[in-house]
């Protein structure tokens, strides 16, 4: 089977999930910095490398595209990929607008293209289980989701500025709410607020509901200092690449039972005179097995599907094109002070 890549920053560790795959026979990286492509050429010699992913596309003809490079970049990549007959695995966004979304969506479904979007936590085994849970009827009836996903502010003065919060962060929530509940978002209400001086709000928090009676109250923040206990971190050696906090809770709460979850529990702790790191070991862990968790068995499970093994079928593409409505939604909630309905 041969896999490109769309991006090589964000995406190293997708790299070498995709090389420790025994079905992939040939790999290509594309990647718009010099600097990134000769890190590529290094850490993945094996692998040909473009500075343009459609150049890609169309040098490889691959079987199948990543698409983990920027989120502006996302559905032209896409679209290169769909039109020449390949399937696509792109990590969210789909696009920059629930329009778009929709028409991707279209064409791969027209053309019979798998077109999968990058929801990591429906592969996450805690948030399985959740899903189980809730599956099972244990919980009763959805009546209320309540989640926080607070990011590093270093990450919004970097790179957050460039695009909205809802759709960076907040996203997974949504996403989350859309399988757990199995409903569908028609109305939502947002407040947002700016103080760091970039064109989207640094915090976010959204009320939505569902039309099968569900709530949920959602918050994204870009506010947590540098001080605080990093858990997103670089390679060993290396922890200050990158390196950030992610602080995620959610809950679920239905008529028979409650049931909660916090993503990044502090049981391994690195701490040194510069600073306290809480290694991942859930989403993306690596250590000298290579890259394990969630992202494995994500890429793992595309990669099924496209030789057409047996796969789990966790992933819905319509699932994530609504989430994209909501998200417009939320943006125009906050910008007028009103409730905003769902377009879908």
């Amino acid at each position: 089977m041969k896999v490109g890549l769309a991006g090589f920053g964000f995406a190293i560790r997708h790299a070498q999930v995709i090389a420790a795959n025994p079905f992939v026979t040939e790999f290509a990286i594309a990647e718009l910095s010099t600097d990134r492509r000769e890190q590529a050429a290094r850490e993945h010699p094996q692998a040909r490398i473009f500075d343009d992913a459609v150049e890609m596309l169309q040098g490889m003809e691959p079987d199948c595209v990543i698409v983990a490079s920027s989120s502006n970049s996302h559905a032209t990549i896409t679209r290169a990929a769909l039109e020449a007959g390949i399937h696509v695995f792109s990590e969210k966004p789909l696009a920059l607008s629930w329009a778009e979304a929709r028409e991707l969506k279209s064409l791969a479904d027209q053309a019979g293209l798998i077109f999968q979007a990058g929801y990591i936590l429906r592969y996450e085994a805690r948030h399985q289980l959740l899903h189980d849970h809730v599956n099972s009827g244990r919980l009763g009836r959805v009546v209320l989701i309540r989640s926080k996903r607070n990011c590093s502010r270093t990450w919004f003065e970097t790179w957050g500025k460039h695009s909205h919060p809802v759709l960076e962060s907040m996203v997974h929530d949504l996403d989350l709410a859309t399988w757990l509940t199995k409903q569908r978002c028609v109305r939502v209400s947002a407040w947002g607020q700016k103080f760091l001086g970039g064109p989207p709000p640094e915090a976010v928090v959204a009320v939505l509901e569902f039309d099968g009676g569900a709530l949920a109250v959602l918050e994204t923040s870009w506010l947590i200092p540098d001080g605080a206990p990093a858990n997103i971190v670089g390679p060993l050696g290396r922890e200050d690449e990158g390196a950030g906090v992610l602080d995620a809770h959610f809950e679920v709460h239905g008529t028979s039972a409650v049931e909660t979850l916090s993503l990044y529990d502090p049981s391994l702790m690195l701490m040194t005179d510069e600073r306290t790191y809480v290694p991942e070991s859930t989403l993306f862990p690596a250590s000298a097995l290579g890259v394990g968790g969630a992202l494995r068995d994500e890429l793992f499970d595309f990669l099924a599907h496209v030789r057409g093994d047996l796969h789990t079928g966790v992933a819905s593409i319509d699932d994530a094109v609504h989430v994209q409505a909501v998200v417009e939604a939320i943006g125009r909630a906050a910008e007028s002070g009103t409730p905003a309905a769902v377009e879908d």
